[in-house]
């Protein structure tokens, strides 16, 4: 009975055990295939390198030129800045690293063919630190939701590190979506995924 009972055992642990490792496996499998950024920047230099008078902030900020557009939703990265030593009423800590970038978005249909949603200011931030950050909303300028025939929106989207280094960055990758709010848009172009990347020197 012993034996048997024994062996029962070990054969469950030696199939938990492999299944351990198909899933581990897998996870890996799914990392390597993350699919590459729709739009990406070539590698940018500071266009202003600045340190506050009393020496608490730092910054370096970069002067960009993205621009895509779909379905007449015109949306434009102007500019990335990078700085250590912020001050905020909503951050419990008293010097936060953040990372902040300057968007356009613009509806440039005029012909009352429908508005566009879009969420820049939810934009996820990767970074080549090891970061994966949801924008402070509370920080950041409003330019999300309704975008009716005409409008214009400009605002700043930041993120705050957790991991600080922020001068270590080589590389942030900004990932939100849009959607097509026209009555008569295609079912399958209703909706975009916007995904840049913007390499750092």
């Amino acid at each position: 009975m012993k034996k048997w009972f024994i062996g029962v055992v070990l054969v469950v642990l030696l199939v938990l055990v492999s299944g351990c490792g198909g899933a581990q496996d897998a996870v890996g499998e799914g990392m390597r295939e993350q699919p590459d950024p729709k739009t990406e920047q070539q590698p940018i230099e500071p266009a202003a390198d600045t340190t506050s008078p009393d020496g608490d902030i730092e910054q370096v900020e970069y002067d960009l030129d993205i621009v895509e557009e779909w379905n007449g939703l015109k949306t434009e990265i102007l500019g990335l800045g990078i700085a250590s030593g912020v001050e905020s009423a909503w951050q419990e800590e008293d010097n936060s690293d953040v990372v902040y970038v300057k968007f356009r978005i613009e509806n440039t249909r005029d012909d009352g063919a429908g508005h566009f949603t879009t969420y820049p200011d939810q934009a996820t931030l990767i970074t080549s630190t090891g970061e994966q950050l949801e924008a402070d909303m509370f920080e950041s300028d409003n330019i999300g939701g309704d975008l009716y025939e005409g409008v214009i929106k400009d605002g700043i989207v930041f993120w705050v590190l957790e991991r600080g280094a922020p001068f270590d960055i080589s590389w942030v990758r900004l990932k939100w979506n849009s959607y097509d709010e026209a009555e008569d848009v295609d079912f399958d172009k209703w909706a975009t995924d916007h995904d840049v990347r913007i390499e750092i020197e």
